[in-house]
C-alpha cells in the first residue's frame, strides 16, 4: 500500500472513533434524561409533605432504600445497552485497524497476531470472547460503580432530613443527574468522561501499538489533525514522526492535561481528551520521512551529528 492509502485508512478510522464518542456524549444525555425520570416516578412524586415540607418520618426513609434497586434497574435496561455498543465499537475500530496492517506481512502471521491482540485488548477491558462483560472485569465495575447512586441517595437523604420542599429537592436531584444548563455536567456525563471517552482512543492505541510491537514498528506519525481546543504539546506535534523512544522523552515534559502520574506517552499522547492517535508506519517508510534517522542493528536511531526533528510553530495555550 502507497503512504496515502494508508494515511485515507487511517483518517477513516480517526474519523470512526471520533463519531461514536460524540454519539455516546448524546446517548449520555438520553440516560440522564431517563434516570431522572425514574427518581421522579418513584422517589420525588411518592414523598410525604405537610405544609409544603417533606416530612422525616419512616416512609420518606424508606424510599431511600428503594434507590439501590432503581439504579440496578437502570444499569441493566440502560446503561448495560451503552455498554455493550461501546465494546462493539471497538471491536469494529480493530477490524478497521486489521484493513490498515493488513500488507504489512502475511495474511496467516496477521491473522495470528491480530487475534492475539484483540484478546489482549478485550482481556483488559474485562470481555469475554462472545463479547460479554466480565463480572469484576474492568467494563462491569465501571457498570456497577455507585458514584453516582451514592450521590442522589445522600441528597434524597438531606432534603428529607432538613424538611425541604418537593421542588427544592427536585431541583437538586435533577442538577445532580442532568447538570446545570450552560453550567455544570450531570454526574452521569463526568462518570462517562471520566473513563468511556477517553477510552475510545486509548484502547485503540493499545491495540495498534500490539501490532506494531509484533510487526517490529519502531516509529509512528502523530495523526489526528487539529482544531480550536488542540493544546500546543499536540499541535506542535501534530502530522510529524517520532520513534518510540522519542516518545519516551515526553514523560519529562509538562503540559497542562498531561496525566499526573502514569503517563504513558503511547496510549495517551496529549494527555486528558486527546483525540490524536499512534499511526504506525513500516520502518522503510519512517526512514524517507525522517532522513535524520538510519537502521542500526534492526533499530532505528539518529545518525551521528544529524540536526533534530524541529516541531511544527504553535501558539501557547
Amino acid at each position: 500500500m502507497t503512504e496515502e492509502e494508508l494515511n485515507k485508512l487511517f483518517k477513516t478510522k480517526l474519523d470512526f472513533l471520533e463519531g461514536r464518542e460524540k454519539n455516546l456524549n448524546r446517548n449520555v444525555k438520553g440516560l440522564e434524561r431517563q434516570l431522572f425520570q425514574l427518581i421522579l416516578k418513584e422517589v420525588i412524586d411518592k414523598v410525604d409533605v405537610k405544609s409544603g415540607a417533606i416530612l422525616q418520618n419512616k416512609s420518606n426513609l424508606k424510599l431511600t432504600a428503594s434507590i439501590q434497586k432503581l439504579f440496578k434497574r437502570f444499569n441493566a435496561k440502560f446503561n448495560a445497552k451503552q455498554i455493550s455498543q461501546f465494546v462493539g465499537d471497538i471491536e469494529k475500530s480493530m477490524g478497521m485497524s486489521n484493513r490498515y496492517y493488513k500488507g504489512f506481512t502475511t495474511k496467516a502471521k496477521f491473522d495470528a497476531i491480530g487475534k492475539r491482540s484483540k484478546d489482549i485488548v478485550l482481556g483488559r477491558l474485562g470481555v469475554d470472547v462472545k463479547g460479554k462483560l466480565v463480572s469484576g472485569g474492568m467494563m462491569d465495575s465501571f457498570l456497577q460503580d455507585s458514584t453516582v447512586r451514592t450521590e442522589v441517595t445522600q441528597a434524597t437523604v438531606r432534603n428529607i432530613t432538613a424538611g425541604n420542599s418537593v421542588s427544592v429537592m427536585r431541583e437538586e436531584l435533577s442538577a445532580i443527574i442532568k447538570g446545570v444548563p450552560d453550567g455544570v455536567e450531570g454526574k452521569l456525563s463526568r462518570h462517562y468522561k471520566t473513563f468511556i471517552n477517553d477510552a475510545y482512543q486509548e484502547v485503540d492505541r493499545t491495540y495498534n501499538s500490539l501490532i506494531a510491537k509484533e510487526l517490529k514498528l519502531q516509529a509512528f506519525r502523530y495523526s489526528g489533525g487539529k482544531i480550536k481546543t488542540t493544546r500546543q504539546f499536540c499541535c506542535q506535534r501534530n502530522g510529524l514522526i517520532f520513534t518510540e523512544k522519542e516518545a519516551q522523552e515526553w514523560k519529562k515534559l509538562k503540559w497542562g492535561g498531561k496525566p499526573k502520574t502514569g503517563y504513558n506517552p503511547i496510549t495517551q499522547m496529549g494527555g486528558y481528551n486527546c483525540r490524536h492517535n499512534v499511526q504506525w508506519l513500516p520502518n522503510e517508510m519512517v526512514l524517507r520521512r525522517r532522513p535524520d534517522l538510519t537502521m542500526k542493528n534492526g533499530k532505528l536511531v539518529k545518525k551521528p551529528k544529524s540536526k533534530p526533528q524541529k516541531l511544527n510553530k504553535c501558539k501557547p495555550d
